[in-house]
């Protein structure tokens, strides 16, 4: 788990030498903007639920990576683009000094040591697009649930499908 940690710290560390330039303050959105910009998100395969100060995003990680892997999908970066602008906007006027937690989930598939690893590796890579994008490292927090929390029947197709995924939460009680 360190040396995932690590490689974690180098990753961040590389994106920012490559280019993590601070991006320009973002103007609030209005309540049209926010409303379309979620329902974008929700026609991408993002299950959203805002509560007062609280988010709390759902992305299933067989819309954003490819089959087995950690590598993005072709359809991903624009879904994640439009993730990283909602964040933005979240950040600059509901909470600007909230932490967001990147979670990544698997089913319960393999060792417990390969889904720790696999689900660390989901989280990374969101995180990693989120840095690149704007949104503060140091305001990110990346964790490896593993197949901890099933929100589906780990014997089924589908379960296993709904129980892969990448939590995003931020504001009170995350």
């Amino acid at each position: 788990m360190l040396k995932l940690w690590k490689s974690s710290l180098v990753l961040v560390g590389t994106l920012c030498m490559l280019g993590c330039a601070p991006q320009p303050p973002l103007l609030p959105l209005t309540d049209a903007a926010r409303y379309h910009l979620m329902n974008q998100l929700q026609q991408e395969g993002v299950q959203t639920n805002i509560q007062g100060q609280r988010l709390t995003l759902l992305l299933p990680v067989n819309n954003f990576f490819l089959p087995g892997t950690t590598e993005l999908t072709d359809d991903a970066p624009k879904a994640l683009d439009h993730l990283t602008l909602y964040l933005r906007d979240y950040l600059a006027n509901v909470n600007q000094n909230a932490i967001i937690h990147v979670t990544g989930y698997t089913d319960a598939s393999g060792t417990r040591a390969a889904q720790m690893e696999f689900s660390h590796q989901y989280a990374s890579v969101i995180a990693s697009y989120l840095w690149s994008r704007g949104v503060p490292p140091s305001q990110i927090v990346v964790k490896a649930g593993g197949s901890t929390h099933p929100i589906g029947d780990n014997k089924t197709t589908s379960g296993r499908e709904f129980n892969r995924r990448i939590l995003i939460t931020a504001g009170p009680g995350t």
